[in-house]
């Protein structure tokens, strides 16, 4: 099989690192989309070779680009708490405890919302809201 090299456009052999005509990388990721309800039914009649795809993606029901807020606020919340608490009694510095909730509240979400796939900008969402959360508990906890 054969692909056109990104650089020059010449028709390269897969499997070779580099073009034969301009010398330029040829890098090829290969990604999985996750399968939906609809889609699963045709895929039991795929080949062996793409079954180890199907049965990796066979769990994800969506793909979450937007956030369940009303799920995603209580996450939020446990995550902040957790780290703001941590933090008061001295076992965390304050920077990590923001960081720690961010991917507190992301584990929160995922255990929460099982079969959702979420996009990094989503989880970054979620470590934002956290982190402020922390922040904003961890203020009011030394007064």
């Amino acid at each position: 099989m054969e692909h056109p090299c990104h650089s020059c456009r010449q028709t390269v052999e897969d499997g070779l690192p580099f073009c034969q005509h301009c010398g330029a990388p040829q890098i090829r990721v290969v990604t999985v989309e996750p399968l939906l309800a609809s889609e699963s039914a045709a895929a039991e009649g795929q080949s062996p070779r793409d079954l180890d795809a199907f049965q990796t993606t066979q769990h994800v029901s969506k793909v979450a680009s937007a956030i369940a807020w009303s799920n995603a606020l209580p996450a939020c919340a446990l995550a902040a708490a957790i780290a703001a608490v941590l933090m008061a009694l001295g076992l965390m510095v304050p920077f990590l405890a923001v960081v720690g909730a961010g991917f507190l509240a992301v584990g929160f979400y995922r255990r929460r919302n099982p079969g959702v796939l979420i996009k990094a900008g989503a989880g970054a969402r979620l470590g934002a809201v956290s982190g402020l959360l922390c922040f904003g508990m961890s203020l009011s906890l030394k007064r």
